[in-house]
């Protein structure tokens, strides 16, 4: 596990195992919506991919991916969460209700925040995971765009 100082956090990750996570065990949805977020991270800003290369993230592939509708900007608000093989040392964790400046941080056009792992992901392993929880608003980049 590797020590990680991150904004308002310092966690233990295992950056390797979250990769080989990713590799193995993350299924991903094959919808429209689904689609866009995939073809948009391509194009995050360069510190939403520094934080998720740090933390070993692939961010194509989120985990429980949803997605809003259109905002009034034209942005489409997604949420969701990035499983990660390690422990929250220090810091809040975020939960639904608790989803303020005190357990999140907001990055360009993302809010996240660390949640406590996932229960599918758990029952079958001996690793620690928590979660990067997010919501984030991406444009629409796929040629073909859903009808409101």
């Amino acid at each position: 596990m590797r020590k990680i100082s991150l904004i308002n956090w310092l966690l233990e990750v295992d950056v390797n195992q979250t990769k080989e996570l990713y590799r193995e065990n993350v299924e991903v949805c094959e919808c429209l919506y689904c689609e866009n977020y995939m073809v948009m991270c391509k194009h995050l800003d360069s510190t939403i991919i520094d934080i998720f290369n740090l933390l070993g993230i692939q961010s194509s592939m989120p985990n429980n991916l949803s997605e809003f509708g259109k905002m009034e900007d034209g942005l489409h608000l997604y949420m969701g969460n990035y499983p990660i093989v390690g422990r929250l040392v220090e810091g809040e964790y975020c939960t639904d209700s608790s989803w303020d400046d005190t357990t999140t941080t907001t990055i360009k056009n993302f809010t996240f925040g660390f949640g406590k792992g996932s229960l599918l992901l758990q029952d079958s392993s001996t690793h620690p995971f928590i979660q990067l929880e997010f919501e984030a608003r991406i444009p629409w980049g796929l040629l073909e765009e859903p009808e409101d």
